[in-house]
């Protein structure tokens, strides 16, 4: 059967390339703004569609006042409107709340449908060449997209959807049920106890003093800048932690396991509790 895997690789640009970057970015989260705001103030019970909001896009790219619209790759582009368009579905369809405005000072993306390359560890890019790129590992299957991102910490990553062909899989055995839980982590059906790792709670009066350290600087000033970054680089490694950790919980149940049930918990409900929503969130 076929199925679409995800490769993450670090980037390296140069100066140039970060300008370009930014300037995607900026026309990415442009365009989402100005067309969730459209489908706001025009909705009447049907509302507006993509097909709607990709002809708007066109007449709004020859406007002079927005021909800096045109240095992006406009598929990019395009491919963020459809990411609104399934963003208002979602909702909807009550799978998700109403999309928000993006940000500038949050997580950066932006996606490349089609035309990119990768050789001799360069990525290409439509209107960007020889981005540097860090592929630890080979990348399987055919590549389908790229997203571009750029963390609060400053770091640039791309991360590849490739569609490969994998064998059917062949049910053998092994079923396990798992209870959640706060003080551990995990309880197995079968006794086994996996503890929670507490990352947040280890790293609180480090992230406290950064914080203080933020607070102190002056607005607009490089050591507030420095110090921003510092939090944002002590925050992103919380959640790596928490991530790997639950990345190698899982896929150990996984390998050993191949029926799991699970409880169904409304964690938005339980975090409401204040005394426990700390300690629930920082178990991811």
């Amino acid at each position: 059967m076929k199925i679409n895997k995800a490769f993450k690789f670090r980037l390296y640009p140069n100066d140039q390339q970060k300008q370009f970057l930014a300037q995607s970015f900026g026309c990415a989260r442009f365009v989402y703004n100005h067309f969730l705001r459209q489908r706001i103030d025009y909705y009447t019970g049907k509302g507006l569609t993509y097909h709607n909001n990709a002809l708007a896009l066109t007449q709004l790219k020859k406007q002079p006042e927005f021909e800096w619209l045109n240095n992006t790759n406009s598929q990019s582009l395009q491919q963020t409107l459809r990411n609104l368009d399934i963003a208002y579905n979602n909702f909807f369809n009550k799978h998700a709340k109403f999309p928000k405005f993006k940000k500038k000072r949050n997580h950066q993306s932006f996606q490349v449908p089609q035309h990119f390359n990768i050789k001799d560890d360069r990525l290409d890019i439509p209107k960007c060449k020889g981005i540097k790129i860090k592929l630890h590992r080979a990348i399987e299957g055919v590549m389908k997209s790229i997203t571009i991102s750029r963390t609060p910490s400053g770091k640039y990553f791309a991360s590849i959807i490739s569609e490969l062909e994998i064998p059917e899989p062949i049910y053998s055995g092994g079923e396990i049920g798992i209870d959640y839980g706060i003080k551990a982590f995990i309880t197995t059906s079968e006794g086994e106890i996996i503890e929670s790792p507490k990352y947040l709670r280890k790293s609180e009066q480090k992230l406290k003093k950064l914080q203080r350290s933020l607070s102190k600087k002056q607005p607009s000033a490089k050591n507030r800048y420095k110090a921003q970054k510092q939090l944002a680089r002590q925050h992103e490694k919380v959640s790596n932690q928490r991530q790997d950790f639950l990345h190698k919980t899982s896929k150990q149940l996984v390998s050993d396991n191949q029926a799991i049930c699970i409880e169904s918990l409304a964690i938005r409900n339980l975090i409401q509790n204040h005394c426990l929503a700390k300690s629930i969130s920082d178990s991811g």
